[in-house]
């Protein structure tokens, strides 16, 4: 249902994860990949149809997604993935293994790209918002970062930004680093956020 009328093609569902419920929210932990099919050009009445006529694309990369939807109704269904980016498998003892995502171990995020930097900006935004206290942060530089199962961990240096937190006049991260300035007041932390969602971020320093 997702998929359906999108101008994206359909996604092959290659690996399911993991499931978790949370409240009254369904969670899949997936890996997708792009078929060949544009979901607003090719009718199909089933996941089963689309997987028998649309074949996976060849070269598309295989991206770890999260599925929600509320219990009951899989109309609410939505979809996000992991950034179109450069992901390094490191597995335990150095050995490098193609398989590890599915195996409990830990990818290392390439946190000089700008995805990943806007990824950071907006996580610890969320966070502020959700704080509503004190004053918003900014992010000075992203040291490190990595994903173990569903947990997204960043390693940052953060600075206390001059606005305070207001929920009603700063509508987005970008709002803010164009409109507060920085006050010097450096520390390392550490942003987490679970299933690729940095709506429900923390921030721990």
């Amino acid at each position: 249902l997702w998929n359906s009328n999108r101008q994206d093609p359909y996604k092959k569902i290659i690996t399911v994860r993991n499931r978790r419920i949370d409240g009254a929210r369904i969670i899949f932990g997936v890996d997708l990949q792009d078929t060949v099919c544009i979901a607003s050009q090719v009718r199909v009445y089933s996941y089963e149809d689309m997987v028998r006529v649309c074949p996976p694309r060849q070269g598309s990369p295989v991206k770890y997604c999260a599925i929600y939807y509320e219990m009951g109704d899989i109309r609410t269904t939505q979809v996000y993935c992991e950034s179109d980016v450069k992901l390094v498998p490191v597995a335990e003892g150095g050995r490098s293994d193609p398989e590890i995502q599915g195996t409990g171990g830990t990818i290392q995020y390439d946190v000089s790209h700008q995805d990943f930097q806007d990824t950071v900006r907006k996580g610890v935004f969320e966070w502020d918002k959700k704080r509503n206290d004190g004053k918003y942060h900014l992010v000075k530089h992203v040291i490190n970062g990595s994903r173990s199962g569903i947990l997204s961990s960043f390693q940052i240096i953060l600075d206390d930004a001059s606005c305070p937190v207001r929920t009603n006049v700063f509508d987005n991260y970008q709002d803010v680093y164009r409109r507060c300035a920085g006050q010097g007041h450096s520390r390392e932390c550490v942003l987490e956020y679970k299933y690729l969602d940095e709506k429900n971020s923390e921030v721990y320093c």
